[in-house]
């Protein structure tokens, strides 16, 4: 009867033993989380500007739709500017960017410095020549205010990119839709 009890006994704790650390082969275990060690930071979303907008604000969202985006300029009414919000503008000024709302639906975007670049790469500062070997077949107007021109993109859907240039650089553009993208007062 005492051999029964100790082989018994010997197999639970075999029994025992397997069940234990059978369960852990082939896993490891993430290290515990520290308190001391901050979580890794997510990374920024990257804002270009093409004819649908600019990042995460594109053209035709309604204002209600860019909560946590951007701040307006004023009343919403017929026309009005916004800024996106300093905690999402990540990796440009925010004040290189203004969007344009019509009856609170954003219609066009327009780039007023050279951190925010287009989709293809061309920022405020580059020179005609650049623009035109990104765009081949756009069109050029003269300013209506200045000895400058336009570099004019026409995209699908009536929109465009327009590059506004004086002394064969690009001082400022803007992107969106037809007949707004072609106001060259903006609001005004």
């Amino acid at each position: 009867m005492l051999k029964f009890r100790f082989r018994f006994r010997f197999g639970l704790a075999l029994l025992f033993a397997f069940a234990v650390l059978g369960s852990g082969c082939g896993q490891t275990n993430p290290p515990a989380p520290s308190s001391s060690t901050p979580p890794p930071a997510a990374e920024p979303a990257v804002w270009v500007v093409s004819d649908a907008g600019a990042g995460p604000v594109g053209i035709g969202m309604r204002s209600d739709n860019l909560r946590g985006l951007i701040d307006t300029i004023g009343t919403l009414g017929e026309c009005v500017y916004a800024r996106p919000i300093a905690a999402v503008a990540t990796g440009f000024n925010r004040e290189d960017l203004l969007v344009m709302l019509v009856d609170g639906i954003v219609v066009r975007v327009d780039v007023i410095g050279p951190s925010l670049p287009t989709s293809a790469g061309i920022r405020v500062g580059d020179t005609d020549a650049r623009v035109k070997e990104i765009y081949p077949g756009l069109a050029v107007q003269p300013h209506k205010y200045t000895d400058g021109h336009y570099l004019i993109v026409y995209a699908e859907h009536d929109r465009r990119l327009i590059f506004e240039s004086q002394a064969g650089k690009v001082t400022r553009y803007r992107a969106g839709m037809v007949p707004q993208v072609d106001w060259v007062e903006g609001c005004s």
